[in-house]
């Protein structure tokens, strides 16, 4: 399956946790999101989403805020998980995959 529908299909199912990095990455890159190291000069992650400009990232993001904490957490805080972080633009590293735990996905 192509890595755009897997991440939507992951995104809009409500999917919390990344099974690793390069997931982690390849969802950054679908949401059109710069890493911290990135300058602003620099082109998006390489393979980023044509789909996603970055007008309409941050529109995006929100959105997957509300449908996420709202709709399918019940109003439950997201801060913690693998997404919370990507939406509020923390970074994740290797130690966050590195425990195997069963998460909620």
């Amino acid at each position: 399956m192509p890595e755009v529908f897997t991440n939507e299909l992951n995104l809009f199912s409500g999917q919390l946790y990344m099974k690793s990095m390069n997931e982690y990455l390849s969802v950054r890159r679908f949401l059109g999101l710069r890493s911290a190291d990135q300058k602003d000069s620099e082109p998006e992650l390489s393979g980023s989403s044509t789909n996603v400009m970055d007008t309409e990232t941050p529109n995006l993001i929100k959105f997957l805020r509300v449908l996420t904490m709202k709709i399918r957490r019940n109003c439950e805080s997201i801060d913690k998980t693998h997404l919370g972080r990507i939406l509020d633009h923390r970074t994740l590293d290797d130690s966050d995959f590195a425990n195997g735990m069963d998460m909620d996905m």
